[in-house]
């Protein structure tokens, strides 16, 4: 927090809770290009600097919709998903932090977004918005333009 002019430290979102090690989502701490790399990996069906990390059916996977009769008909294996071919699959899939992280993979943009905001998930829901569809006017496809 900058209090005239000075950062101050201030008590984890979790209050007096470390919230490292609390929660099995909540425990991934990464840097903006690890987070990057593996965006790429997912873009590139599995292969990251020309390395298999995971399989191109795996991939695919991950992009279709895994709970057909849940209530949430956009999530994938891992993945949130929207703009859904005929085919059934995800050509833009994105999953959130717990806090306030985003990272987006659009393949038909051939793009990935990571987005590292320490803050909940609410209280940058409007800039993280904001910046996808900055990012969307960049890389613009088809209809876009």
């Amino acid at each position: 927090l900058r209090v005239k002019g000075k950062l101050q430290k201030q008590p984890t979102m979790g209050g007096n809770v470390d919230v490292r090690f609390i929660r099995p989502g909540g425990s991934l701490f990464t840097t903006l290009d690890e987070i990057a790399a593996l965006g790429q990996m997912h873009l590139n069906d599995g292969v990251y600097n020309g390395r298999r990390i995971l399989s191109k059916e795996s991939v695919t996977e991950m992009r279709r919709l895994q709970v057909p009769d849940g209530s949430n008909k956009n999530y994938g294996l891992c993945w949130n998903r929207d703009d859904v071919s005929e085919a059934g699959l995800a050509d833009l899939v994105f999953h959130g932090g717990a806090r306030g992280g985003l990272l987006r993979i659009d393949r038909k943009r051939e793009t990935v977004t990571v987005f590292l905001v320490h803050s909940s998930g609410t209280q940058v829901q409007q800039i993280l918005e904001d910046l996808n569809q900055r990012v969307q006017q960049i890389f613009s496809v088809g209809n876009d333009r």
